[in-house]
């Protein structure tokens, strides 16, 4: 039996998974909005909108619903991984008052 099997990834493993995912997305930046319109533009309806979106798309990647790669070359980590962003933008707005 493989040590995977046997244990879970600790608390650390998985937060730095999600922070590395965070930081690498960001620091690539978007061909679709320019940087920082996550926060002053875009509303947390939008965010959360757009989590979900990625998170449907992967998902029916992974169900074989949908070509996987997509139309954009986007495979079902790809979704997940912008969906996590989206959600942390989602939460940072949330917690620091951005309403909109």
């Amino acid at each position: 039996m493989d040590q995977d099997e046997i244990n879970p990834p600790s608390i650390y493993e998985v937060a730095s998974e999600a922070f590395s995912t965070v930081t690498r997305i960001m620091e690539k930046g978007s061909d679709k909005s320019s940087f920082g319109e996550w926060f002053f533009k875009d509303s947390r309806r939008y965010n959360a909108d757009r989590a979900i979106s990625h998170i449907c798309q992967a998902m029916m990647q992974i169900d074989g619903n949908r070509k996987d790669p997509d139309t954009n070359g986007e495979t079902p980590v790809d979704h997940l991984e912008r969906a996590l962003v989206r959600a942390a933008f989602l939460l940072f707005k949330s917690k620091r008052g951005k309403i909109t």
